[in-house]
């Protein structure tokens, strides 16, 4: 199940799934792997994409690195299990 970030420093670790959805007229949805950890910054690998319900080709070697500050501005959530 998907659950809103509001604590960065304990709701995620390395190998969780991330993800953000944006609305903006097309409901734009991307996930990402933690790959990397370094006190507030997080290395996601992209690993999923998709507009409007239609996945889109990802590249493997997309990575992007953000704080917990632009984690929770961007609104992402976390997969967990229960």
């Amino acid at each position: 199940m998907w659950a809103k970030i509001n604590d960065c420093g304990r709701q995620l670790n390395i190998g969780y799934k991330v993800r953000q959805t944006v609305k903006d007229g097309d409901v734009h949805l991307t996930e990402y792997r933690i790959r990397e950890l370094d006190v507030d910054e997080y290395e996601l690998e992209l690993i999923f994409k998709s507009k409007n319900g239609v996945e889109v080709p990802v590249d493997p070697n997309e990575i992007i690195v953000l704080d917990c500050e632009k984690i929770l501005h961007y609104g992402f959530e976390v997969w967990s299990e229960g």
